[in-house]
């Protein structure tokens, strides 16, 4: 039952790898289409989001590597287990530091998409405004 317990961290760890790279690769994608093209600069939380998510990728491999080391016989009378702090305090921080990039990258999100908004409506309103001039000159 334990080597189970074992299997399923470790994939656990590795989801969390993925996911991580994931979010970051999207979001890189999606800013690179909504701001760079326009010529505004990376929004500071959508660059710490990025900070944090690539902290939870050290902290997914340090929780692998913390399960190696449990896995290998220390001693005769040693139990290795799952609960023990050396895996449990990097996966511990694999799972807040993933929580909290996600929820950084979607208030990010969040105001790209009302900026982005506010900018659109903004150039109708100057077209509008332009098409209205041209009918009055006419």
């Amino acid at each position: 039952m334990e080597e189970l317990a074992f299997t399923l961290a470790a994939d656990s760890a590795k989801q969390f790898i993925v996911f991580s790279s994931g979010i970051i690769s999207v979001s890189a994608v999606v800013a690179n289409k909504m701001i760079l093209n326009i010529g505004n600069p990376l929004p500071k939380i959508l660059l710490t989001a990025w900070i944090v998510l690539v902290l939870c990728i050290g902290f997914s491999i340090w929780t692998l590597f913390a399960l190696t080391g449990e896995l290998a016989a220390k001693s005769e009378d040693y139990v290795p287990s799952i609960n023990h702090s050396n895996v449990l305090n990097p996966a511990t921080l694999m799972f807040f530091t993933l929580v909290l990039g996600v929820v950084m990258t979607a208030w990010a999100g969040l105001g790209l998409l009302k900026s982005n908004a506010y900018l659109t409506s903004t150039t109708r309103s100057d077209d509008e405004t332009d098409s209205a001039k041209k009918k009055d000159e006419t």
